[in-house]
């Protein structure tokens, strides 16, 4: 009989943690099986919980939670009448068969999604009695999670940089989830114990010093991703309250290989002070807001080289600004992912496509619009990208109706390089005979995943059973891998960077 050690079922285990069925199921193998799953369910629990409100599940996690509190913490909940009327609290300590708050490495703020009046079963409950409970719980994490890796204090109340064991559990903290408007003394806390932070989530609602401080501490930090409340340019002006907060970015810009930022025009000068100096940059998510001005983005500077840039997303931006980033990438380009791009005539659809081919030679995954029949493009696209794996072409049928898709069909078996194999079309109109001679010529390649929406099949029979009898047709002979009509669906969501 073939034993694998524990440290390889481990490592088996961490590539299924998020098939949560066949963790259950492992568990149950034998001693050794049980030992390698537990701290990798344990090492995020929160994504378990709230799943179709199961609230029994929130209940089990919660009171395993409570099975590992201290005498001291047990005594000062148990202590108080109003606490024991809507949960009850082990009266003495439970062994436990794993601890399991040693092997989480997340602490989420889903915690106060458990909610604690659904665990109890009530429809109201004593904000004191909350406040209370939670801040034991913050309190048994903070000192007894060893290897802390993920931290969110959105909303946070409590002075977790007190707590016994922050000074230890808080230092290797590498991720930090906020919102500027957060405790100004938890942020001035962490600062003196957190300064390894490496990836930083802010939602940009106000200034804050304490969070600025933070910001500055830090000794390699890499990834920054920016909400701003769309509000925020109603209730302050961004030059004046946020300029140490921009401040203390900017000094890790040229550090930085990951941003995901929104364009604003309350902040227009950050914009301004912060690209030129992204000299690192290899993934870029660049968000237009919205705002589709041209005038305020003309006035963005950009580096002259993104020589290590090698994903960027840009929703809602300018064409110009689109045209400016992909030319000063140094032909270094995997993907291009964009929305909603804003083009002033149809000649910049058609140019934009252009743009991509010439500086990007080295494209593996990309997403782009048309305003009409660009084939000619399009072939010189997939000539020029030999190393294209994925492409999702979305066409403006306010313009164009409908893309022909049998042309289209007949280009890609024509051209398409033999790594390609994910195609996503929305808006195309097809003959079932076309796809019939498409899959034909398709065995020669790799598998298909095929992403149709919106699209329109022309046929003189009922197209649905005729087009899903030969979708099944060649799936079960191996030329189609994954076929999906439903637009919710979308090959790149597989790729972390985005």
């Amino acid at each position: 009989m073939l034993v694998i050690d524990e440290d390889c079922l481990r490592l088996i285990f961490e590539e299924l943690c998020d098939d949560r069925c066949t963790m259950y199921s492992c568990l149950l193998v034998n001693r050794l099986w049980c030992e390698a799953v537990v701290p990798v369910l344990w090492k995020d629990p929160w994504k378990f919980l709230n799943d179709l409100k199961d609230f029994k599940r929130d209940e089990q996690f919660l009171n395993t939670i409570l099975l590992h509190l201290s005498k001291e913490s047990r005594n000062n909940l148990t202590s108080r009448d109003d606490i024991n009327k809507y949960i009850n609290i082990p009266q003495q300590q439970q062994t436990p068969l794993f601890n399991y708050i040693n092997f989480i490495k997340y602490i989420r703020k889903k915690y106060q999604c458990l909610n604690v009046k659904n665990v109890c079963h009530q429809f109201f409950y004593d904000c004191t009695f909350k406040y209370i409970l939670e801040q034991e719980v913050y309190k048994l994490l903070i000192s007894k999670c060893a290897s802390l890796k993920f931290l969110d204090i959105t909303d946070m109340k409590y002075p977790l940089h007190e707590y016994s064991g922050a000074t230890t559990n808080l230092s290797c903290i590498k991720e930090l989830q906020c919102k500027s408007c957060d405790s100004e003394e938890l942020f001035y806390g962490l600062s003196k114990i957190c300064n390894s932070i490496e990836k930083l989530c802010v939602s940009y609602t106000s200034s804050n010093p304490g969070l600025a401080e933070l910001i500055e501490t830090q000794n390699n930090l890499k990834y920054v991703k920016i909400l701003v409340n769309t509000n925020a340019k109603k209730i302050m002006k961004w030059e004046d309250k946020c300029q140490m907060i921009d401040q203390a970015i900017i000094k890790h810009s040229n550090k930085l290989i990951y941003l995901d930022i929104p364009i604003e025009s309350i902040s227009l000068s950050f914009y301004i002070n912060l690209f030129p100096q992204l000299i690192n940059l290899q993934t870029f998510i660049l968000d237009g807001n919205m705002l589709c001005d041209t005038k305020l983005e003309n006035q963005l500077l950009f580096s002259s080289s993104y020589s290590k840039l090698q994903v960027i997303h840009l929703d809602c931006v300018s064409f110009f600004t689109a045209k400016r980033l992909i030319q000063n990438t140094v032909q270094n380009l995997q993907i291009i992912w964009t929305n909603n791009i804003c083009f002033d005539t149809e000649d910049q659809s058609k140019n934009f496509i252009r743009i991509i081919y010439q500086n990007c030679p080295y494209l593996k995954y990309v997403k782009f619009l048309l305003k009409g029949q660009y084939f000619e493009e399009i072939e010189q696209l997939l000539k020029i990208c030999k190393f294209l794996e994925g492409l999702y072409i979305d066409v403006d049928h306010r313009i164009n109706n409908y893309l022909n898709g049998d042309e289209l069909l007949d280009i890609l078996i024509r051209f398409a390089p033999n790594s390609l194999y994910k195609l996503q079309l929305n808006y195309c109109e097809f003959e079932t005979k076309s796809f019939n001679s498409f899959f034909i010529e398709w065995k020669k390649r790799k598998s298909l995943w095929l992403y149709l929406n919106n699209i329109n099949i022309k046929s003189d029979n009922d197209f649905k059973i005729e087009f899903i009898d030969l979708i099944k047709k060649y799936k079960d002979e191996k030329v189609i891998k994954i076929c999906e009509l439903n637009e919710k669906f979308n090959f790149i969501n597989d790729y972390i960077e985005l």
